[in-house]
This record gives structure tokens, C-alpha cells and sequence, in this order.
């Protein structure tokens, strides 16, 4: 799901939090470079895209979920997601199938308040 900004600085400051010391005309100037810089032979880098290990971690946490927690929910022990968290395994797509499954479940059992 895409957000929604209010308004072009709203955006860069988001995109970019490092400008929020900066004016808009410098944070402006500083995201057009970052966004241009590849085009134009420069150096600037993406930032690395997150590893699969740190985006099932990533997931887990936010579900408030233990490593343990959610390894007894996929029928595998706590070292076997730990290995996929740590980037050390490389599960099959049904085993990933079924952590993402089980982080899903657990967003959905979080009670609203």
C-alpha cells in the first residue's frame, strides 16, 4: 500500500529523514542530487536492498512475535528461523509461504484499540 503525502517536502522528508536539519529549498536540492546522481554517472548509491532474513525479523517483530514464538507456530525449531533470519538458510518457498502466513496471523489476532 502506497502512502499518501501532503505535500513535495512532506515526501523528501520522509524519503530522506537526514534533511530534517536542512531548509526545504536545501532538502529539495539534496533529494533531486540523490535521485539524479545515478543518471548522470555519479556515485551516489541506493542504499542495499534488506536481505530476506531481515525482512522475516522485520516482520516478526512488528507482530510482536518471539523468534520461538513464531518458530512453534511454523513447526520448525528456533535455530532453523534463526538460520533464515540470519541469512545462513535458504527455506523453500512453502516454508516461507507458512512464516508469513503465521506473522500474518498473529497482525490479526493484535487486539484494536
Amino acid at each position: 500500500m502506497s502512502r499518501s503525502y501532503t505535500s513535495v517536502d512532506e515526501a523528501i522528508r520522509v524519503m530522506f529523514p537526514e534533511t530534517l536539519a536542512m531548509t526545504e529549498e536545501e532538502a529539495a536540492r539534496e533529494a533531486a542530487e540523490r535521485i539524479l546522481a545515478p543518471f548522470r554517472g555519479g556515485h551516489a548509491q541506493a542504499p542495499p536492498a534488506p536481505t530476506l532474513g531481515a525482512v522475516v525479523r522485520a516482520q516478526r517483530q512488528a507482530a510482536g512475535l518471539t523468534l520461538r514464538e513464531l518458530a512453534e507456530r511454523c513447526g520448525m525449531t528456533a535455530t532453523e528461523l534463526g538460520g533464515i533470519e540470519r541469512g545462513v538458510s535458504s527455506p523453500p518457498a512453502a516454508v516461507l509461504a507458512t512464516v508469513f502466513s503465521q506473522i500474518n496471523n498473529a497482525h490479526r489476532e493484535v487486539p484494536r484499540g
